[in-house]
């Protein structure tokens, strides 16, 4: 017999009246085909309205199941399209963006609120006959909604309610003790449903790049094969497991961790085993033809072997972290990018010298930053939100050309600025770590993965720059921006290198570590070089050639190598290597 008892948070409804929404076949139809589709944000405004108002009535649980199934299509169409505002947009996000971001989250929580309502209905409903599988749609279609939801905050870096966890745990649990959660619904199960959102948590999202959280998600479908979740055995645990806690709302974690803070009811734990999940990552590195593939040139749906490396780690038993970390509140300056890292340390180094100018160590007044294209900006802060989601794009005119300072033009959207700094506040420190926040609006784009500079003073002393990167992030609900940068060295030089006689790029080099034991490393533009390359370094007005011997980390948007002097190459001066190659002043700095 069914359990009753799901207890799922579900309010009270009404009968519906004349004026409800009728969503009856017929109605339904026509209602659908004169949904104006070309128009996302009025199209997304009608379906979120339907969805909140018919779940607040009363209607029986099939027709309301065959009500949701008819919306899917339309509703899976426009979610996907309202991505771009938030998915790839610079970070932090806009008000506007992050309000269809929180629209999106809306859409997909309204959906599986009607399909939980539909379980719940069905559950309750006295005559069981043939309703086992009924009821394994109506959980797996539960779940896949509540995942969606979990999907978007991840996504959009955004928080949600623990209630998410509580609702999935409560499904999944009703699911297996009904002896469905294996059977395949729509090319997966209930199991597996729960099972990506799980693994994808897992993964640690907040550490993931724009787009990669949704990649990992489509990913999981095709690699969960066979079932992940098994019953919890005491006599076979270790502590460093992954587990879940279906009795509490909580995301994955090790079973350390919940040791640490409780002693949890056993009947309610499950393992979650990574160990197949792993090998079949393992196996799609060594077969993937595109190794050397990035983040921002991979297709939508690559998985780069950046990417499926960090996947490795993730699933893999969680190290502990080395550094206790220490509390702090200390104004900071952060600079974002390579380029304009570059322009720092080479002006914070210059030094004035009138009788010679380097144009090498002479810094770049100027960075080459995107265009945005946010269509949200400069428009009337009450308008209606559903109008943004979707405008034309042939409204907004872009300089296809813009100058640089040297009068060189580029191929791409660009326009020049000045580097400008943001204030952060470091909330806690370690001893190569430190997590920073903000709740201004920012002059630069910050994304996970990107390079960044720390410049920090202290009783009024300048200290050297520390780079670091940007390792995780994610909004608070006071809507401050909190990064977690791991930082890669205290002290570094810009310097200047090339392949042969092509122009010279922005590098920096970063020194040695003797007591950590870290040798010297190369950090570049991403996918300019690879292991084996030999480029030159031009540093204080000579040339060195070095071999790049290892790739360290390529993030897609920069690149660290460890590096060694190729001793069969000879030194030249600055003199010699502009004779040879005879280099235009405008060639020196192409920006990166």
């Amino acid at each position: 017999m069914v359990n009753k008892n799901i207890g799922l948070n579900l309010t009270k409804r009404t009968r519906p009246d004349k004026t409800s929404f009728d969503i009856r076949a017929p109605h339904l139809t026509s209602w659908l085909n004169n949904l104006p589709r070309a128009n996302i944000g009025a199209t997304a405004k009608q379906l979120y309205s339907v969805l909140r108002e018919t779940n607040k009535l009363d209607y029986p649980y099939k027709k309301r199941m065959q009500f949701l199934d008819a919306l899917q299509e339309c509703l899976i169409s426009i979610t996907e399209s309202m991505e771009k505002h938030y998915v790839g947009a610079n970070l932090p996000l806009s008000d506007k963006n992050q309000k269809v971001a929180n629209l999106t989250k809306k859409l997909f929580s309204y959906m599986a609120t009607g399909y939980k309502i539909s379980l719940q209905d069905a559950v309750n409903n006295s005559q069981l006959f043939g309703k086992k599988s009924l009821l394994g749609i109506l959980a797996h279609r539960s779940i896949n909604y509540i995942g969606k939801t979990i999907l978007t905050s991840y996504q959009s870096y955004s928080q949600f309610p623990n209630l998410l966890w509580s609702e999935l745990h409560k499904i999944y649990l009703f699911s297996e003790n009904q002896n469905i959660s294996d059977i395949v619904f729509d090319k997966t199960s209930v199991m597996d449903e729960y099972s990506k959102i799980l693994l994808l948590s897992l993964a640690s999202p907040s550490h993931l790049q724009h787009g990669e959280s949704r990649k990992v998600y489509a990913a999981l479908e095709r690699w969960l094969t066979q079932p992940l979740i098994n019953t919890f055995n005491s006599a076979e645990r270790t502590a460093d497991c992954f587990i879940i806690d279906l009795s509490h709302a909580s995301a994955p974690s090790l079973l350390s961790s919940v040791l640490a803070e409780r002693q949890p009811n056993e009947n309610s734990l499950r393992i979650i085993s990574t160990h197949e999940i792993s090998k079949k990552v393992k196996h799609e590195i060594q077969n993937n033809e595109s190794i050397n593939n990035n983040s921002i040139t991979a297709k939508k749906d690559d998985l780069t072997n950046n990417l499926l490396q960090r996947l490795l780690v993730s699933w893999d038993i969680k190290t502990k972290r080395n550094f206790p970390r220490i509390t702090k509140n200390e104004d900071i300056k952060i600079t974002v990018g390579l380029s304009a890292i570059h322009q720092l340390i080479s002006h914070k180094n210059q030094k004035p010298n009138k009788k010679k100018k380097n144009k090498f160590t002479a810094p770049s007044q100027f960075t080459a930053t995107d265009v945005s294209h946010d269509i949200n900006i400069a428009r009337a802060e009450n308008e209606d939100i559903w109008n943004i989601i979707y405008k034309p794009e042939n409204n907004y005119d872009f300089e296809e050309n813009a100058l640089l300072e040297d009068g060189e033009e580029t191929g791409k959207y660009m326009q020049v600025n000045s580097y400008t700094p943001d204030d952060w506040l470091i909330m806690n420190e370690s001893k190569m770590g430190l997590s920073i926040n903000n709740r201004d609006e920012l002059n630069n784009k910050v994304e996970v993965g990107e390079l960044v500079c720390i410049t920090r003073t202290v009783d009024e002393k300048y200290r050297p720059p520390n780079i670091g990167v940007i390792r995780w992030l994610r909004f608070n609900a006071d809507e401050s921006l909190q990064l977690g940068i791991e930082v890669l060295n205290r002290n570094s030089a810009a310097i200047g290198i090339r392949a042969g006689d092509k122009p010279l790029q922005r590098a920096l080099i970063l020194p040695e570590l003797t007591q950590m034991k870290q040798p010297a490393f190369l950090v570049t533009a991403p996918a300019l070089w690879k292991k084996g390359d030999k480029i030159a370094i031009n540093m204080q007005g000579k040339e060195v050639s070095v071999i790049l011997t290892n790739t360290v980390q390529n993030t897609g948007l920069f690149t660290q190598f460890e590096f060694e002097i190729d001793s069969d190459a000879p030194m030249q001066t600055e003199t010699s290597v502009q004779n040879k190659n005879k280099l235009k002043e405008s060639d020196i700095w192409s920006l990166i």
